[in-house]
């Protein structure tokens, strides 16, 4: 939801620049808005996760009162 990226933002200030990565499309949203709300005018948001490889994943909801508690596994669907 971007508490982290919203302070990061903050210490680099205008001259410098945070790139913040959320594949979740709900936390996307929800970290887009945040930075928006706070000005945050030096981040670039890309909906997407890092990995040490390239290759399509999926998104498992672990549990579903915590949306942070998520992992991926191999393919779509």
């Amino acid at each position: 939801i971007g508490t982290h990226t919203v302070t990061m933002s903050k210490c680099v200030g205008s001259e410098g620049a945070v790139i913040a990565f959320e594949p979740q499309i709900k936390i996307f949203r929800e970290l887009c808005m945040n930075l928006s709300l706070n000005a945050c005018d030096n981040v670039l948001p890309v909906r997407c996760a890092l990995g040490s490889e390239r290759k399509i994943v999926t998104i498992v909801h672990a549990l579903a009162d915590n949306e942070g508690a998520t992992f991926i596994k191999d393919g779509q669907g």
